[in-house]
């Protein structure tokens, strides 16, 4: 909280040596200013600020308590970023121990296989690694999305994506939205002044990583894709 008292005693100091100066000013203009209303200006003002700050700092501490993981808009670009070169060398079995993923086996006996995936905001992208000892099956595994909502790591509130197979296509269905809401307190600008906010308000920033799709295959089957989906060949 020491951060808090200095900047607030420069304040109050500030504004003494103002209504000091402005008192001074009115008078030798033959303007009056009473003494009772000074103080009692200067008193709501200090009213104000003592309540504030233990208000303040309690709310600011509850916050910290609701259970939700704090995670950075840089570490979740460290974390897709190792995601995304496990998979890239075929490392999936560690991911599945640190990831939230779900995971299919189908039966499939062709020789060529479409990927669709049919979406209005998002995309997906798909890891695929030939496995030489597979045969006539293929595994499918989706690592859930990360979001965050400043930064509060939701990645949990998602709903999962489903995937299927049917006459020589693998679908992809995009997973239901979520519809979150939320409430928070904002300081007021007695308090805000001391945290360098704007007194227009906080703002709020949100980020979601990309869907991806992890897929073993027999090694000679052949691939074809809609245009929404990134598909990377895994090098093992």
């Amino acid at each position: 909280m020491g951060y808090i008292w200095l900047p607030m005693m420069i304040i109050l100091l500030l504004i003494t040596a103002a209504i000091f100066f402005l008192n001074k000013t009115w008078k030798k203009r033959g303007i009056i200013v009473g003494v009772k209303g000074t103080k009692l200006v200067l008193a709501v003002y200090i009213g104000v600020l003592i309540v504030s700050v233990p208000l303040a700092v309690f709310l600011s501490s509850q916050t910290e308590s609701y259970g939700i993981e704090r995670l950075t808009y840089s570490e979740l670009e460290k974390i897709e970023g190792s995601l995304e070169e496990a998979l890239s060398n075929g490392e999936v079995e560690q991911m599945l121990s640190e990831q939230r993923s779900d995971k299919w086996t189908f039966n499939y006996d062709r020789e060529e296989l479409f990927i669709s995936f049919q979406s209005d905001y998002m995309s997906v992208e798909v890891y695929v690694e030939r496995d030489p000892e597979l045969d006539n099956e293929i595994e499918a595994i989706y690592f859930y999305p990360r979001v965050v909502v400043d930064e509060m790591n939701l990645s949990n509130e998602t709903n999962p994506m489903d995937i299927e197979i049917s006459d020589g296509r693998l679908n992809i269905k995009e997973p239901l939205e979520t519809e979150l809401s939320f409430a928070g307190f904002e300081r007021e600008f007695p308090i805000s002044q001391f945290y360098g906010e704007s007194f227009m308000g906080r703002s709020s920033s949100s980020s979601m990583s990309q869907p991806i799709i992890y897929l073993r295959i027999p090694e000679e089957l052949e691939l074809e894709t809609d245009f929404d989906i990134y598909l990377t060949e895994v090098n093992r």
